[in-house]
């Protein structure tokens, strides 16, 4: 194999960063020296011939060249965010992103027109994948949505209207690990197989993320409105960007240094599905915060993404009513379940093809929102004996 051409593709191979017997993490600038930055618990370097293979995909761009003494503040300056806790997410989804493995969380940037997502977004793959066609609209099938994360370190998908199911359910193996198989073209009987996992951001006007597994995956960003005194023309930003974004990528590798060097001692007092995000960057943020900064600003965010997924869905938002009503218990057979919602359920909900149609359908998507309803403290108990299955929603703040 030689290193002649765009690719370097060897077996076990991963894109832009890849992990090291240390352990170590190397990053690949992906310049035309194949230079590669080396990360320990000591700190970082640049390394002319790194000990890994790396693999290069057609449209990876060049990392900036890190510049050391950067502060993590100076990334606040570029984005359009409002609140501490926002930042410190997008700082622990950053870290998370130079993980050679999953999973990792899905960030989710949302904002009126004008409120700079798509240059958030933009931004953020600069210090991590830059690539000549950084942002992406909505793949058509799981097949073009794999293919793409075969070929790339981060997904950007930008300006998004809503998500249908199953892109839903494919962007959660993907954020996750998992794998999606297809007849490879041009043969009858071959597959072609992808197993992937790659940090994911997506933008959108609205909150297109309605189903609870997608949402305990996912980071919620609000971006505000920018007034028109506040805007710069895009070429000052750009300038403003090339300028910063060595010196961010040098302290996000202060980060990961300190992470590589604190991971054996720093345990969190409690961990939530993304347990391996959680962990990774309660080792790192000391280099930035005091411990357990993501970690707070995490849970609280899942709350309010609770509370919009819960909004967002007209079963859920039925049920609520209907536990309010009898005291915050409701005991009896799936069927009738579903009777008692239809009497609580919004305007036009029950002619919508999201609202369930036969018992079989209700209980699933019970069991699909059991998580969200679990962190409002509502509870979900099935038994069956001979004569029929009962379900019993139970609200523990009664």
């Amino acid at each position: 194999m030689t290193r002649g051409g765009q690719f370097f593709v060897s077996p076990g191979g991963q894109f832009r960063v890849s992990l090291d017997i240390g352990p170590k993490l190397y990053v690949d600038l992906c310049d035309e020296a194949w230079r590669a930055i080396e990360i320990e618990g000591r700190g970082w370097r640049v390394v002319a011939e790194p000990p890994v293979f790396l693999v290069r995909a057609r449209g990876m761009l060049a990392l900036p060249e890190p510049e050391r003494g950067g502060q993590i503040s100076e990334l606040k300056a570029l984005l359009n965010l409002s609140r501490e806790d926002d930042f410190k997410l997008i700082v622990g989804w950053l870290l998370s992103a130079f993980r050679p493995t999953g999973p990792y969380p899905l960030l989710a940037l949302t904002g009126e027109a004008g409120s700079a997502k798509s240059t958030a977004a933009k931004t953020l793959r600069k210090l991590i994948d830059p690539n000549a066609s950084a942002l992406r609209s909505a793949p058509k099938d799981e097949r073009d949505l794999f293919i793409a994360a075969s070929n790339a370190a981060c997904l950007i998908y930008d300006n998004l209207s809503s998500i249908p199911p199953w892109l839903s359910d494919a962007l959660c193996r993907v954020a996750t690990g998992g794998g999606f198989a297809t007849r490879a073209l041009h043969t009858d009987s071959e597959e072609a197989l992808f197993e992937v996992s790659r940090p994911i951001c997506l933008t959108s006007v609205g909150d297109v993320i309605a189903r609870s597994d997608l949402a305990d995956r996912a980071i919620f960003v609000a971006l505000g409105p920018i007034a028109d005194n506040d805007r710069v023309p895009d070429e000052v930003f750009a300038q403003r960007l090339d300028l910063a974004t060595p010196r961010v990528l040098a302290a996000l590798l202060d980060g990961l240094a300190h992470g590589l060097a604190e991971k054996e001692s720093r345990a969190p007092s409690r961990l939530p599905r993304l347990a391996s995000f959680i962990a990774w960057t309660a080792a790192c943020e000391g280099a930035f915060w005091e411990g357990g900064a993501i970690q707070e600003a995490f849970h609280r965010n899942t709350m309010e993404a609770v509370d919009s997924v819960l909004e967002g869905d007209a079963v859920l938002v039925s049920l609520l009513a209907l536990l309010e009503q009898c005291g915050g218990v409701w005991r009896g057979q799936c069927m009738a379940l579903l009777e008692r919602l239809a009497v609580f359920a919004p305007d036009g909900a029950r002619r919508e093809r999201s609202w369930p149609k036969n018992p079989q359908t209700l209980s699933s998507r019970l069991t699909l929102a059991a998580p969200a309803l679990r962190k409002k403290g509502i509870r979900i108990e099935r038994t069956r004996d001979a004569a029929a299955r009962t379900i019993a929603i139970l609200s523990e703040r009664q």
